[in-house]
């Protein structure tokens, strides 16, 4: 009986120092997350700058861990709060998993929104397939190629008769910025017709410069194929250099069998700033 109670003496203080062990370590143990600082608000930075520049001027530390600056990630940059701003979030952890986070302002010096690229005029033949694969482009500053990133509304074309058709073509990056542009289609036999070409099919601009639309005229040819004079190309414009907007510019040349043959520009007047 004796040997009973020594035995049972010995597990109560077993188990109470086990239990006194486990609440002195919970007591001990660090719940308090570490802390991120900014020495500004606000951080500029260029498209092409890297995490090392987002980094400027954070710092963090911890009441145990001390200095955990070294620490600090990028956990993400948030879509556009403005034209050129965005927020990007701080992540930093101590020795405990615990977690510190911050946000702040970030804006792009140099940023503009996505532009499309048209490398060919979307001229078709009446049945002709109407597509933009190989035609046209969308680029960003920051995500670079998105072309498979375009949408398009093509509501106009039907039935592939002859005429001039629109289409809207939009794309969004990851800012989540989205350009959005109205383009020309035209549908019409192109055998035995002059060509008129030009040195690019869409362009940009901005507000308040001056815009010659004789500058984007390149090539043009009678229905023969041979080469004609480019003065002889009736230019008509709509761009109106003080309003932004989209416009088009249309190139019409007849040569003296009376054939007539057409090109249409896009031109985009953006607001200053977006069109650099």
């Amino acid at each position: 009986m004796k040997k009973l109670k020594i035995v049972i003496l010995i597990l109560f203080v077993l188990t109470a120092a086990a239990y006194t062990v486990s609440e002195v370590s919970r007591r001990l143990a660090d719940n308090t997350p570490p802390v991120i600082a900014a020495d500004r608000p606000l951080i500029e930075i260029s498209v092409g700058d890297g995490e090392e520049k987002l980094l400027e001027g954070i710092t963090a530390s911890d009441r145990q861990d001390g200095d955990l600056t070294a620490s600090v990630m990028v956990s993400g940059i948030s879509k556009l709060t403005s034209a050129d701003t965005a927020k990007v979030s701080y992540i930093v952890f101590d020795s405990d998993r615990n977690i510190g986070t911050f946000t702040r302002q970030v804006r792009y010096t140099d940023y503009r929104r996505p532009r499309f690229t048209l490398r060919e005029p979307l001229i078709f033949a009446p049945g002709e397939d109407v597509t933009l694969n190989g035609r046209l482009f969308a680029e960003d500053v920051i995500d670079g190629d998105i072309t498979g990133s375009i949408k398009v509304s093509a509501r106009e074309l039907s039935g592939g008769e002859e005429g001039i058709y629109h289409i809207t073509v939009q794309v969004t990056n990851s800012l989540g910025d989205t350009a959005v542009a109205t383009l020309p289609v035209i549908i019409g036999s192109r055998e035995n017709r002059p060509t008129v070409g030009l040195t690019s099919y869409l362009v940009y601009m901005t507000t308040g410069e001056a815009f010659d639309p004789a500058a984007c005229l390149g090539t043009v040819t009678d229905s023969l194929g041979n080469p004609a004079d480019p003065k002889d190309v009736v230019i008509e414009s709509s761009v109106n250099p003080d309003k932004p907007g989209s416009y088009i510019v249309t190139y019409t040349y007849t040569d003296a069998a009376g054939r007539t043959g057409t090109a249409i520009l896009t031109v985009l007047n953006e607001e200053g700033g977006e069109a650099a």
